[in-house]
C-alpha cells in the first residue's frame, strides 16, 4: 500500500507498505501520514498515520509493530519515545491527562510510562531534541468551531512534565522546533482561512496581508516574542482553487538548518531561510504563486 506524507506539500513515500490492521470496512487505496522518520542504522522506519496511530516498518515495507493509541513518536537511542492519547480528566484545574511512553523497538513493549497534562483536548505532535534531553507535546482542542492549540514541555529522559508551556488561539498544523541546544522553541502559526481577502467571494485587494505569526519562546525566562509574517500581494490575487482555502492558510515550519537559521514554507510551497534574531516583521516580497502541488490519488 502507498503512503502519502502530508507536510508543507504532499509526497509519496518510497515503496509499498504492509497495511496495518483496521476496523474500517471499506477498501483503502492509500494511507495518509504526517510524520516519517528513518533509522538507517537499525533498518527501520517510523510512520505516524493521520488519525490512525503509528507503526514501525522495516526498509522493505514489512510491518513490525503498530499501535493505534500512538499520536506521535520519535526514535531515541534506546528505543522509541511515544506520545499517546489516553484521555483522562485530572483533578479540577489540572487539565487532561495523556501518556508519554518509552517502548522497546524489539518487542514494542512499554518499558516506562509518564504523564502529560494539557489544558484541553487531545495530544498531536511529539518534538524531541535529543542532545538536550528536552521534548514537547502539542495539543489541539476543537470546540464549537473554535480551535485552541499549544504545547507543554517534557523531560525526554525521565518522562516528567516541565513547567514551561504555550497556548495559542488558532490551530498550528506544523510542529514547532527546538533551537539546537534546547534554549528556545520556534513555532509558525496560522492567521485565518481567507487571509488574502476581506471578502471570501472576492480576490485580494492587494498590499501587505498577514498570513501568520512566528513565535520564539525562551525556555529559561519563559518569555515569548511574536513576529508577524506578511505577504505583499498584487491587487486581484487569488489561489487557483479558492474553494479549498485550508490548503492556503498556513506557513509551515520551522526546520533548522544550523544553530541560528531555519527554513519556513509559504502557502505556495516556496521557502525561505530566516536567521535569529528575527526582525519585527517577516515579509515575502517576491510574487506568491497561485498553485500548489496536489498529488492525484493512486
Amino acid at each position: 500500500m502507498r503512503i502519502k506524507l502530508l507536510h508543507y506539500g504532499e509526497e509519496w513515500l518510497q515503496g509499498d507498505f504492509e497495511e496495518p490492521p483496521s476496523d474500517r470496512k471499506r477498501v483503502r487505496r492509500f494511507l495518509s501520514a504526517w510524520h516519517h522518520a528513518v533509522d538507517a542504522r537499525r533498518g527501520l522506519q517510523l510512520v505516524v498515520l493521520e488519525g490512525e496511530g503509528a507503526g514501525i516498518w522495516d526498509l522493505n515495507g514489512k510491518l513490525l509493530h503498530y499501535a493505534k493509541a500512538i499520536a506521535d513518536a520519535a526514535f531515541v537511542d534506546d528505543g522509541l519515545l511515544c506520545l499517546e492519547n489516553r484521555v483522562t480528566k485530572a483533578a479540577a484545574g489540572e487539565g487532561i491527562r495523556h501518556a508519554i511512553t518509552a517502548r522497546s523497538l524489539d518487542t514494542f513493549e512499554v518499558r516506562r510510562t509518564g504523564e502529560v497534562r494539557v489544558p484541553h483536548g487531545c495530544v498531536e505532535r511529539l518534538v524531541n531534541d535529543g542532545p538536550s534531553g528536552l521534548a514537547l507535546a502539542t495539543w489541539l482542542d476543537r470546540e464549537l468551531d473554535q480551535e485552541k492549540w499549544g504545547y507543554v514541555g517534557l523531560d525526554a529522559r525521565t518522562l516528567q512534565q516541565l513547567p514551561w508551556s504555550l497556548a495559542w488561539s488558532t490551530a498550528t498544523p506544523s510542529p514547532p522546533a527546538f533551537v539546537p541546544g534546547g534554549t528556545q522553541v520556534v513555532a509558525c502559526h496560522t492567521q485565518s482561512t481567507y487571509w488574502w481577502t476581506d471578502d471570501p467571494d472576492a480576490a485580494s485587494p492587494g498590499g501587505l496581508r498577514k498570513v501568520g505569526d512566528i513565535t520564539v519562546h525562551d525556555l529559561a525566562t519563559n518569555a515569548l516574542a511574536t513576529y508577524e509574517a506578511l505577504i505583499d500581494l498584487p491587487q486581484g490575487w487569488r489561489p487557483n482553487r479558492p474553494d479549498e482555502p485550508e490548503a492556503w492558510m498556513s506557513i509551515w515550519g520551522p526546520e533548522f538548518v544550523d544553530s541560528q537559521r531555519f527554513r519556513i514554507w509559504w502557502p505556495d510551497e516556496s521557502s525561505d531561510v530566516l536567521s535569529l534574531p528575527l526582525p519585527p516583521t517577516i515579509v515575502l516580497s517576491r510574487p506568491l504563486g497561485t498553485t500548489r502541488n496536489t498529488l492525484p490519488d493512486p
